[in-house]
């Protein structure tokens, strides 16, 4: 039986999603006894924790919710401390559109050292159904960032006047496939991506946002042609209209190392839309995906985070389709496609 109001209306949506839950916890290979935390935030406004407990608890593992306050200064040493309890920490705290609150936190970096796996998941219901993880764009994230580790310089150009180089000489190849299945390792449902910190002051040229970009930060798509000049690593001016205003206001907004390149890469997804969903960006088949700010996340397990240098309390994503992405002399996409045999 089908109960009506609005309390039970929200409990037949969570109890949908246990079967599809059930499942992502048996990707990232989550046993009976298993310690699953659930992180949370009270604002986060969807019906994923009580899922999670239900999917988790059938498979017979152990569950805790912890939620940390909406205000807060950052993670306390008593929260971090919990979470290394953890065989698995279910990451709920980011609210969409918002920027999370602990993935570049030493915090982060401190429960991964420990061995605890990660995962975030905060994306809409229909992206977690239609990009739960599938073997073809793993294989291809994985391979993308085992070719990556060795490559030393990177260019990407576009029609659109895009033409920015930087050395990634020493940097790990990361790779996101959508599941976390080993110890220490992050990763975040749905994704398929390839990514990189480059050197922190390697970075120069111009990336220019072409009409139908997307700034995953403002979930949306640029409306105009947006150029950012970068110098020695750091973006030194922004020219357009009113979306280039924006993104001129959340830099300020942050502190100057905000305008440093954080990451870029390409995505795996084939069945990722244009649009659907930030993360549906972010992993688009061939984009390229790039960032300023926060990048020193990394945990133990292979391909895991980025391992960068830079601190600062911003990152902003945004996906651009239309490149061509250059490692050393290798083309790995080009008219949308993903054209190096060894990463496809």
């Amino acid at each position: 039986m089908r109960l009506s109001g609005p309390n039970n209306t929200l409990m037949d949506i969570s109890a949908e999603l246990v079967s599809l839950f059930k499942q992502e916890l048996e990707f990232c290979k989550v046993n009976r006894g298993d310690a699953v935390v659930l992180f949370t935030e009270p604002r986060f406004g969807q019906p994923y924790p009580s899922a999670f407990m239900s999917a988790a608890t059938e498979m017979g593992a152990d569950v805790l919710e912890v939620m940390i306050p909406a205000i807060r200064a950052g993670i306390t040493k008593p929260v971090t401390e919990a979470l290394k309890l953890a065989d698995i920490v279910i990451d709920m705290t980011q609210i969409p559109g918002g920027h999370s609150p602990w993935l570049y936190t030493e915090s982060h970096n401190e429960v991964l050292a420990s061995g605890s796996k990660t995962l975030m998941v905060f994306q809409p219901q229909e992206s977690l159904r239609r990009l739960l993880p599938d073997q073809a764009s793993t294989k291809r994230a994985r391979a993308g960032a085992e070719f990556f580790n060795d490559v030393k310089t990177i260019r990407v150009k576009s029609d659109a006047g895009t033409d920015l180089t930087c050395s990634k000489e020493g940097r790990m190849g990361g790779f996101q496939q959508g599941f976390s299945d080993e110890p220490g390792r992050w990763d975040h449902w749905p994704s398929a991506q390839v990514a990189c910190a480059p050197l922190e002051t390697s970075a120069n040229g111009r990336v220019v946002l072409n009409t139908g970009d997307f700034v995953i930060n403002f979930n949306r798509m640029i409306t105009q042609p947006v150029a950012l000049t970068v110098s020695n690593g750091k973006i030194t001016k922004v020219d357009g209209g009113p979306d280039a205003v924006e993104i001129e206001e959340y830099f300020r907004s942050h502190d100057s190392d905000s305008r440093g390149l954080a990451h870029i890469g390409w995505g795996c997804e084939h069945r990722a839309i244009w649009g659907a969903s930030t993360m549906d960006v972010e992993s688009y088949f061939a984009n390229c995906l790039i960032a300023f700010g926060s990048n020193f996340f990394k945990g133990p397990a292979k391909g895991c985070g980025l391992g960068g240098k830079n601190h600062s309390n911003g990152h902003l994503d945004i996906g651009m389709r239309g490149t061509e992405f250059y490692a050393d002399d290798v083309q790995i996409t080009k008219n949308g496609k993903i054209v190096y045999d060894k990463v496809k």
